[in-house]
C-alpha cells in the first residue's frame, strides 16, 4: 500500500481531474505483488446535490472505479452506523467544520455524517458494476477489533496471497479513545493540534481525555436512539447482502 493511505482519487474531483497516471504513481513503490490503497469514502455513494456540493466529491464512485478497474477486489469493514455517525460527527467538529453548539441531529444531513451509515444503499449501487464475489464484508466490531488474526488471516485468503504470514503489530490498537474534549477544543483553536503533537508525539489520535467544555453532552442517548431508529429502516435487509447479521450493533 501507498505511504498515504487515503488518496481519495474517485472521490474527489479536484484528485480525480488529475488522471489516472497521477492516481497509479502513488503505487511505483509497493512491488509487485497485489497493490491497493484504503479511501473508505469510496464507499459512499449519496446522490444529494446539496452533500455532493459541500463535500467536493464527484458522482457515481462505483462507475468510475469499474471504468478504470473492473477487476478489483474490495475489503469493506462495517462500523455500527450509530457509532460510526458520532465519530464522524467528532471529527468534524475536530476538523472546523461543525459547530460543536450544534447537536449531530441539527448536521445529520451534511457530511455524509448520517447518510454514509446507509450501508444497504451503498453497496446495491456497488453491485450493479462489481459481482458480489469481489467484495469481502467484515463487521468491525466483530472482526476487526475482536478476532484481528483471524480476519487479517482471511483477508489474505479473499486476496490470494500467502495467508500464513503475521505483519508486525498486529495486536497494537492504533487509535485508543481519549474522548471528546480536544476535539471541541479545536474547533475554537485549531493551532492547539500543532503544540499537542509535538508535546505528544506518539499520541494516534487526535483526542485527549479532559472533561467537556459545553454544558450540554456532545452526543445524548435520545440522539443516539433516534439515529438507531433511522439505520434500522435504512439497512433493514444488509444481513442479506453481506451474508451475516452482525451481532453487535445497537440497530439489530
Amino acid at each position: 500500500m501507498p505511504e498515504k493511505k487515503e488518496i481519495h482519487f474517485f472521490n474527489k474531483k479536484a484528485n480525480y481531474r488529475k488522471g489516472l497516471d497521477w492516481y497509479e504513481q502513488h503505487f511505483e513503490m509497493c512491488g509487485e505483488s497485489v497493490r491497493g490503497e484504503a479511501t473508505p469514502n469510496y464507499f459512499w455513494t449519496s446522490t444529494e446535490e446539496e452533500e455532493i456540493r459541500g463535500s467536493g466529491r464527484t458522482k457515481n464512485i462505483p462507475g468510475l472505479v469499474h471504468n478504470a478497474y473492473p477487476d478489483l477486489q474490495f475489503i469493506v469493514s462495517l462500523r455500527d452506523p450509530v457509532d460510526r455517525a458520532v465519530s464522524a460527527y467528532r471529527t468534524l467538529i475536530r476538523g472546523g467544520y461543525v459547530d460543536p453548539r450544534q447537536s449531530i441531529l441539527d448536521v445529520a444531513d451534511q457530511y455524509g455524517i448520517v447518510s454514509m451509515g446507509d450501508y444497504q444503499t451503498h453497496i446495491e449501487r456497488w453491485v450493479e458494476y462489481f459481482s458480489p464475489s469481489q467484495f469481502l464484508f467484515l463487521i468491525f466490531e466483530e472482526d476487526v477489533r475482536a478476532e484481528r488474526r483471524d480476519t487479517i488471516e482471511k483477508m489474505y485468503r479473499f486476496l490470494d496471497v500467502n495467508a500464513s504470514f503475521t505483519p508486525e503489530n498486529v495486536d497494537v490498537r492504533k487509535h485508543p479513545s481519549l474522548g471528546s474534549f480536544y476535539g471541541r477544543v479545536l474547533y475554537y483553536a485549531p493551532w492547539i493540534r500543532t503544540l499537542v503533537k509535538s508535546l505528544l508525539p506518539n499520541l494516534n489520535r487526535d483526542r485527549i481525555p479532559l472533561r467537556d467544555v459545553l454544558d450540554r453532552e456532545e452526543v445524548n442517548d435520545r440522539e443516539r436512539d433516534e439515529l438507531a431508529r433511522y439505520f434500522e429502516e435504512k439497512n433493514q435487509s444488509l444481513d442479506e447482502l453481506i451474508g451475516r447479521k452482525p451481532k453487535s450493533w445497537t440497530t439489530t
